[in-house]
């Protein structure tokens, strides 16, 4: 399942989330056939609602996130993707006047 909220002007979250099978280690498409994509240094990675420190995971290409261990059989595991609209953030920076 894929999710998407506004947080703040110029700033979107999007949630992707994965059901994990008995020793996964490797994400990228979710619970729902899409394709994971994210800016590198720019996201959160949960399991089971804990969010998971840099050591236990390696994103390095924008497509795909792959534990350090394996998941248990039905985890969920969720990445939370930070996405900045740089247009309308130069807005709030230097209002036009």
């Amino acid at each position: 399942m894929s999710r998407s909220r506004d947080i703040s002007k110029g700033t979107t979250r999007n949630e992707f989330v994965f059901t994990a099978t008995g020793g996964q280690t490797t994400f990228s498409t979710d619970d729902t056939s899409t394709a994971l994509s994210y800016v590198v240094g720019k996201i959160d990675v949960f399991l089971n609602g804990i969010r998971l420190a840099p050591a236990d995971f390696t994103a390095t290409n924008g497509t795909s996130i792959v534990l350090a261990s394996g998941a248990s059989a039905s985890d969920e595991f969720a990445i939370a993707v930070l996405e900045f609209d740089t247009d309308n953030l130069k807005n709030i920076i230097n209002p036009p006047i």
